[in-house]
């Protein structure tokens, strides 16, 4: 997806085929909201261990690649395996191995976000990006923003009945 390549470079991210190349598993989200701090949130698994990146920069998100500001947090830390099998068991649910790369039914916002999903399991990727996730995906969004202890920070980008 070559549009991703300057948002993945801005925020010092590499296509999820390159990122950590020695785990079995990769899954993140890249959340550009329009009005705050664009995040990061990556979760790769190699054998039993399951290690969680968070990101995040002190820009905005919605008014380009020269907005986003510098990375304020950069953070790696170990999670339950039992996080990770709930993130996979959500991803599958939300069907991401067959959504297509973009929803052709996807309307631009003025004060919306963008959501960049990613996933790497051995060998095989998939990449999406939304503008409204659907609510199983946006599910998984918010199961990897709470276990990033981020979710509180982003709770007006989907709708309060989610």
């Amino acid at each position: 997806m070559e549009y991703q390549r300057p948002v993945y470079k801005r925020l010092a991210e590499v296509s999820i085929r390159s990122v950590s190349p020695e785990a079995d598993e990769v899954y993140r989200l890249i959340l550009l909201p329009t009005f705050d701090k664009p995040a990061v949130v990556r979760i790769a698994k190699r054998g039993d261990r399951v290690q969680l990146t968070k990101k995040i920069f002190d820009g905005v998100g919605g008014y380009g690649l020269d907005k986003m500001g510098k990375l304020a947090v950069d953070e790696t830390r170990d999670i339950a395996p039992e996080d990770f099998m709930q993130l996979r068991a959500l991803l599958i649910e939300a069907k991401f191995w067959e959504l297509p790369v973009r929803n052709p039914d996807d309307e631009a916002v003025n004060d919306g976000a963008l959501w960049f999903v990613d996933g790497r399991d051995h060998g095989v990727t998939r990449s999406v990006v939304r503008i409204i996730p659907n609510p199983r995906l946006l599910g998984a969004c918010r199961f990897m923003l709470r276990i990033a202890e981020l979710e509180p920070d982003y709770t007006g980008y989907w709708s309060s009945g989610s």
